[in-house]
């Protein structure tokens, strides 16, 4: 059994690291849109008052299924999952520009082009790299980067989606 203060320890951490994380993708957005302020403002709101109501008022959720009562329960007693849900719920919702929601700035700092010359006659392969390499995972990526189809694959972290360009020879 590990001690109560170690167990602390982790929590913070991890709880701090995933909260720092999801905050971090703040810089991308429009602070001095209305539209965005809103929307954080909401989801911050709900997401303290809910989790807040939902622990103090357990016998509130009554579905009829015991199970579901308490998987609903624990949901929404999570602060970072309702504010999650209802700031993408309203992020997708309420209308906004591309550049206004910080799509294009997080899309320009995930992928970054570099052409090093290294280019085949026969194609010529841009490789993008991520600049959030501190988030790798230490042995896994440099195996997962060996292999070559492996950036093909969308569930794996090395994928480059539509990275291939094809030349085609001029005779």
């Amino acid at each position: 059994m590990m001690p109560d203060p170690i167990l602390g320890g982790l929590m913070v951490m991890g709880v701090g690291m995933v909260s720092a994380m999801g905050l971090s993708y703040l810089q991308f957005i429009d602070m001095k849109s209305s539209r965005n302020l809103c929307i954080l403002g909401v989801s911050l709101m709900f997401g303290l008052i809910v989790s807040d109501w939902v622990s103090s008022n357990p016998k509130s959720i009554n579905t009829g299924n015991q199970e579901l009562n308490q998987v609903i329960s624990v949901l929404l007693s999570t602060a970072m999952f309702v504010g999650g849900m209802i700031g993408l719920i309203l992020d997708n919702t309420v209308p906004g520009s591309d550049e206004e929601r910080g799509i294009i700035k997080w899309h320009k700092s995930a992928t970054v082009t570099n052409r090093e010359g290294d280019s085949n006659e026969d194609e010529e392969i841009s490789h993008h790299k991520n600049p959030l390499k501190v988030y790798d995972l230490p042995y896994v990526m440099l195996l997962l980067r060996r292999i070559k189809c492996a950036r093909y694959m969308p569930f794996l972290p090395t994928f480059e989606g539509n990275c291939m360009k094809i030349k085609t020879r001029e005779v």
